[in-house]
């Protein structure tokens, strides 16, 4: 696994390694986190950087729905768990740019956007 800690990491060299068959990227959120009206970002891992880390490459066994369609930002993939405590749609407070970066702090006048679980794996 590659750590893409550096601002503007560049996955392409990697991708051409002779070895590499499909790269699934994530996202390392710097600076202010999203905010979920549930509880904090990190308890939820790092968030796919492409349609195929979560469809590839952690393919998850689906229990009930769908996997959630790669071209719908706004679809998410759930435990019977997560459903269970806090329901079919999420919403998540998004950072603004001013508040990107190291010494910032979450409020709630950010954007928000809801998410829709397609489906539930386990």
């Amino acid at each position: 696994m590659v750590l893409p800690n550096e601002p503007d990491f560049d996955w392409g060299p990697v991708s051409r390694l002779p070895s590499v068959e499909t790269l699934g990227t994530f996202v390392l959120p710097l600076g202010a986190q999203p905010q979920l009206d549930i509880g904090p970002f990190d308890d939820f891992g790092f968030p796919a950087g492409n349609a195929k880390q979560n469809v590839t490459i952690d393919r998850p066994i689906l229990r009930s729905g769908r996997i959630p369609d790669t071209n719908n930002a706004l679809e998410a993939l759930g435990t019977v768990g997560f459903i269970k405590k806090y329901g079919e749609f999420v919403t998540v407070r998004l950072p603004t740019a001013a508040q990107i970066g190291p010494d910032t702090r979450p409020d709630n006048r950010r954007a928000a956007a809801t998410f829709r679980v397609a489906g539930t794996a386990g």
